[in-house]
């Protein structure tokens, strides 16, 4: 019995240097085949052939862990982006419209997470959501309930003046129609979102001729709208919207009033903001423009009806 008992003695501190092992082969119970003495001797160790079945039993969680099936579906709605914190976070939303005897839902409980760096096409047909949508995210409009955070900051509940300091400072606009003041040049247009803030044109001259030459438009800084082609206004309008370095540009049909190849001039401009970490919503009723977008977003009867990763964004 001496004997044995060295041998077990000594049998122990091998198995505790073994014990740094991942707990993973603890586990599985890789020591099994130098415990089975052990297991023999049963007046000793006789507790502990049950102690080292129950870590089998332990195996299944690693396994549950490796297939976390609910997961995908939280992806489609709230995790989207390659870049990480979202910018825009929609918990929730609703908007009814309170007609007196008739209330209208154009939204109804609407969740959606889009991440820095991100370019996301949101379609839909008519009376889908899809205008009242992008009127809450230009900070133009509130939802009835629900929260919307633009960057750290929770919008969905600002008044009118909170609002308009925000829209100027945090989101660059690009509209179908182009929205320019008609009195004045290409600079003093693209100075605009800054005259808001009460920054002077004098002291962003160079800033607002810089974003002119981006756009292809250093030799037209004198010119008014009606001077320039639907596509040069557009130019304008694209400089417009990086004036203030938004958090976010959101365009509405930026392509819509354009024929197809200026059209196209502007979605490669859009892609090259994106390309270099611009986030850019695009509310559209085209495929040929959704297609150019990483995610689609597609609303129906005010609800999210799909959430798309785009395999192949880009030119098609």
């Amino acid at each position: 019995m001496d004997t044995e008992t060295t041998k077990d003695s000594e049998a122990k501190p091998e198995a505790a240097e073994q014990t740094p092992q991942p707990i993973e082969a603890k586990l599985l119970g890789t020591k099994n085949s130098e415990d089975k003495p052990a297991a023999e001797k049963k007046p000793e160790v006789e507790g502990k052939p049950a102690a080292e079945k129950k870590p089998e039993v332990a195996v299944k969680p690693p396994e549950a862990v490796k297939n976390p099936k609910p997961e995908p579906k939280k992806e489609a709605v709230s995790q989207p982006a390659k870049n990480g914190k979202p910018i825009i976070r929609i918990e929730e939303l609703s908007k009814i419209y309170d007609l007196g005897e008739v209330k209208v839902p154009a939204l109804n409980g609407v969740s959606i997470d889009i991440s820095e760096g991100s370019y996301v096409a949101i379609m839909g047909p008519s009376g889908s959501g899809k205008s009242t949508m992008l009127n809450i995210l230009g900070c133009l409009d509130r939802p009835t309930s629900g929260r919307y955070f633009l960057g750290e900051e929770d919008v969905s509940l600002m008044r009118d003046a909170a609002l308009s300091d925000v829209r100027g400072r945090r989101i660059g606009f690009i509209f179908q129609s182009y929205n320019l003041i008609p009195q004045l040049d290409v600079v003093e247009n693209i100075h605009v979102p800054l005259f808001y803030q009460g920054k002077q044109l004098s002291a962003y001259r160079e800033h607002c001729i810089e974003l002119a030459n981006l756009v292809g438009l250093g030799d037209r800084l004198d010119h008014r709208p009606l001077q320039l082609s639907g596509g040069q206004q557009q130019r304008v309008a694209v400089a417009r919207s990086l004036v203030n370095d938004p958090l976010m540009i959101l365009a509405d049909e930026p392509t819509g009033n354009l024929d197809s190849k200026t059209g196209l001039e502007i979605l490669d401009m859009l892609d090259k903001l994106h390309a270099e970490g611009k986030t850019i919503v695009v509310v559209t009723h085209g495929q040929d423009v959704a297609g150019r977008a990483e995610r689609v977003i597609h609303l129906k009867d005010g609800i999210v009806d799909r959430d798309i990763i785009n395999p192949k964004p880009g030119k098609k």
